[in-house]
């Protein structure tokens, strides 16, 4: 049951890897999370990001259609991408990718992107950045 495993997550599952984000990515920086689940547990431990999905997938979807759609072949609704990296860099303009413990499929087509770079590993997720 995914409400069960969000509503007992702790609040800090993703401590480590947003001070890895405020060490290392510039004030302002876009970060690409691969599931709006992730956004609460992120936005309350950083400061100076802006992230690609919040609360839910609908603000991007009636702000931005295309980059909805993008974003769904990202995360994994939809066909992938060729090369995930590539296209969160060119329709995002993200550096940096927050993934989930629980998108093992994004995870792993990162790792296969030539444009992306594992900076972070934890329990609760990874931190990939992006050239």
């Amino acid at each position: 049951n995914l409400y069960k495993d969000i509503s007992t997550s702790p609040i800090d599952r993703f401590q480590t890897i947003a001070g890895v984000l405020e060490e290392q990515a510039a004030p302002g920086s876009i970060v690409f999370n691969g599931s709006t689940d992730d956004f609460p547990f992120l936005i309350w431990q950083t400061t100076n990001f802006k992230f690609v999905n919040g609360l839910s997938s609908h603000y991007l979807a009636f702000q931005d259609p295309q980059r909805y759609l993008d974003w769904m072949k990202i995360s994994g609704y939809r066909e992938p991408p060729p090369d995930t990296g590539r296209m969160i860099l060119e329709s995002f303009n993200a550096n940096w990718v927050v993934v989930g413990i629980v998108k093992e499929s994004l995870y792993s087509r990162l790792r296969q992107s030539k444009h992306a770079t594992l900076v972070k590993s934890t329990d609760s997720g990874y931190l990939f950045q992006l050239k």
